[in-house]
């Protein structure tokens, strides 16, 4: 091909998906903090499918993730037949960032998904000789990058471990079977909305 003919454009979206990484097989913290169980049970059974949109977001968080901050990073860890990847950890302190994107302002409380990640994310730790003395978000505004980083402490909304411990064997038990579906706004971005609502054997 003559270099004048070459469509960058095509060639960064396709290096992107070269340069992707497949999730490790099995059930992962983010199966677990869902508002649907059902998604998650799809996702484990009949695998993931990907556009461009999605292909860029995932690539832009990974870069974000990069680079290291803590002495463990992007850290691998599986306990009760759940994996973890911990974005930093180091004597007891837990860091997890997350990406703002175009103009979203820092929200006033996390969300209670990212709340359920943590708690999970310090009982997986846990039953890795982790203790977790401190939690922190650590929001970074893509699209707005004059603001800086923003460190949200999240240690005192956690849950006992042992609580915890509980809830998330609990619900990765439940992907073994067909869970419920749970019917909400998420419904309408889900992947495979027409597999959970247009199958005729479909289990309800």
């Amino acid at each position: 091909m003559r270099m004048e003919n070459l469509n960058i454009a095509e060639r960064f979206y396709s290096a992107i998906e070269r340069d992707r990484r497949e999730r490790k097989a099995g059930i992962h913290v983010s199966d677990l903090i869902g508002p649907c169980l059902r998604q998650s049970y799809y996702r484990l059974n009949f695998g993931e499918s990907y556009n461009r949109t999605t292909a860029l977001n995932f690539w832009g968080g990974r870069k974000l993730h990069e680079t290291p901050i803590l002495r463990e990073h992007e850290l691998e860890l599986e306990a009760y037949g759940v994996h973890a990847t911990i974005d930093e950890y180091e004597d007891g302190v837990l860091v997890d960032k997350k990406n703002l994107f175009r103009d979203m302002p820092l929200p006033p409380q996390p969300s209670p998904q990212y709340i359920a990640q943590m708690e999970y994310y310090t009982v997986i730790l846990a039953a890795n000789d982790r203790p977790v003395m401190k939690a922190v978000l650590l929001y970074i505004p893509w699209f707005n990058l004059q603001v800086g980083p923003m460190e949200v402490e999240v240690t005192d909304q956690l849950r006992p471990v042992e609580v915890v411990r509980a809830e998330l064997v609990s619900r990765a038990a439940a992907l073994t079977d067909l869970p419920s579906r749970r019917i909400g706004d998420h419904c309408v971005y889900c992947q495979y909305f027409n597999r959970c609502f247009c199958v005729k054997m479909q289990q309800s």
